[in-house]
């Protein structure tokens, strides 16, 4: 999935960094994959991936199953950018 130079540049001011967001676009494409396809696909290094995805799950943009390996999921964008405005509203 592609996404534009002003849609990253906007994702990356709400705090997502570029392998967050190189994740986040994959899963959006690829539906639910576990963490190897997903650093595979997205071109993310694999020692990296758990890493970003914890983060992705901790800011409320994917969810994950409890299947062995486990399955990671995108949540709506529309879902992830109301949990984010929520987090912040909260920090403030």
């Amino acid at each position: 999935m592609s996404i534009s130079d002003k849609t990253k540049k906007s994702l990356e001011n709400i705090g997502l960094t570029s392998y967050e967001i190189r994740s986040y676009a994959t899963l959006l494409k690829e539906g639910e994959i576990n963490a190897s396809e997903t650093s595979e696909k997205s071109g993310v290094p694999y020692s990296k991936i758990y890493e970003v995805l914890g983060a992705l799950e901790e800011k409320g943009w994917i969810g994950s199953d409890d299947s062995r390996p486990t399955k990671y999921f995108a949540k709506s964008p529309t879902t992830a950018l109301k949990t984010t405005k929520q987090n912040s509203e909260n920090e403030f």
